[in-house]
């Protein structure tokens, strides 16, 4: 067993073999494609621009402390954490029942997972890393 570890953090470990997340252990001979998502964006930017127009139509009437900043606030922060919140999809031979698996966390924890992943298998196929 291979001990050299490629990724850890977020709940996720990467050696030059095998994918472990929280719940799951892939194969990398198995893996198909592995990518990384931010799936909660367009539903925290839709509610975010709205509430943006609405502050921008209807300034005018709106207290500014207690209404506009709070919204505004409001609407950047949700937009802000939907950014960092993303999925790593894994499409994997051995999964039969299902397309693909979906692990979420933080992108700062993802980006690196999938980078590792491809390294480890260009160099399991022997093309380097």
């Amino acid at each position: 067993m291979d001990r050299t570890v490629l990724y850890h953090g977020g709940g996720f470990t990467v050696t030059p073999s095998m994918l472990r997340t929280r719940f799951k252990s892939y194969d990398l001979d198995e893996i198909q494609f592995v990518a990384v998502q931010r799936g909660l964006l367009l539903f925290a930017l839709v509610p975010a621009v709205a509430g943006i127009l609405f502050v921008m139509r209807f300034f005018r009437y709106l207290y500014f402390f207690t209404e506009v900043v709070p919204l505004v606030v409001i609407c950047a922060a949700a937009i802000y954490a939907a950014t960092q919140v993303g999925t790593l999809r894994v499409r994997s031979f051995a999964l039969n029942d299902e397309e693909e698996s979906n692990s979420f966390g933080l992108m700062r924890d993802l980006v690196p997972v999938r980078a590792a992943v491809e390294k480890a298998i260009m160099a399991r196929k022997g093309k380097g890393a």
